[in-house]
């Protein structure tokens, strides 16, 4: 009921739910259940470091897409080159695992840089999207 609430969708439990003891081993499960030798996880850089241990033991190789330091008005922040996550989607990509609010960074990515994403993804349906969203409701 709460996901339902808060995905604002029904939930199949059946098909749509694991049971994990943490985040940790429901990425890894997913990861070792999706990916074979030489695909390509996609992840936006720096990573938490798990994530680049986690491909490993799945066969993946990380294709890591470098997150830029930009000026604003009142600090620096991190900010995610959409041109440079859709350059660095291939044939080989099979996945796109990523964490907001985004660790090590702290970058929370916005809804407008989240449906730049999606609208890119969207070209690529065969992308599996792995959110890892333990810290979602610390913001």
């Amino acid at each position: 009921e709460y996901y339902r609430k808060h995905l604002m969708r029904d939930i199949n439990p059946d098909t749509e739910v694991m049971i994990t003891s943490g985040a940790r081993w429901a990425i890894l499960g997913t990861l070792i259940s999706q990916m074979e030798n030489g695909d390509e996880l996609l992840v936006l850089e720096p990573t938490f470091s798990n994530f680049i241990d986690y491909a490993n033991w799945a066969g993946a190789k990380i294709v890591g897409v470098p997150l830029d330091v930009v000026q604003t008005k009142e600090n620096l922040r991190w900010k995610l080159d959409i041109n440079k996550f859709e350059q660095a989607i291939t044939p080989k990509t099979k996945a796109f695992l990523f964490n907001n609010p985004h660790n090590p960074t702290g970058l929370i990515l916005q809804k407008e840089e989240l449906q730049q994403i999606t609208d890119v993804l969207k070209k690529y349906p065969d992308i599996i999207v792995i959110a890892d969203e333990v810290y979602s409701h610390a913001t």
